[in-house]
């Protein structure tokens, strides 16, 4: 996940040929949210917007674009914060 996020900080959202491969990207990051349940659990909000995203290109920019990635990786730092927390507390 990290590394989708790495490349789609490379990507410009606004330049229509790499608007095609964020696309493709948001949609791994959607299936890959929903086909984790503690991913699942933790990032609903998020997913409602890559959600609405993919399901509405002509919305996707790229400052839309870098709101999701910042807000994604908050939640995936604090899930990874959470869990360490759990070890320990053991």
């Amino acid at each position: 996940m990290k590394d989708k996020l790495e490349l789609l900080n490379d990507l410009n959202a606004n330049d229509e040929e790499q608007k095609k491969e964020v696309i493709n990207i948001f949609n791994d990051v959607e299936g890959q949210l929903r086909g984790n349940g503690i991913l699942l659990q933790n990032c609903k909000e998020i997913l409602k917007k890559i959600t609405r995203l993919n399901n509405n290109t002509d919305e996707l920019n790229e400052p839309k674009k870098r709101s999701v990635i910042s807000e994604l990786r908050e939640n995936l730092r604090n899930i990874e914060i959470k869990s360490f927390e759990e070890i320990y507390k053991r």
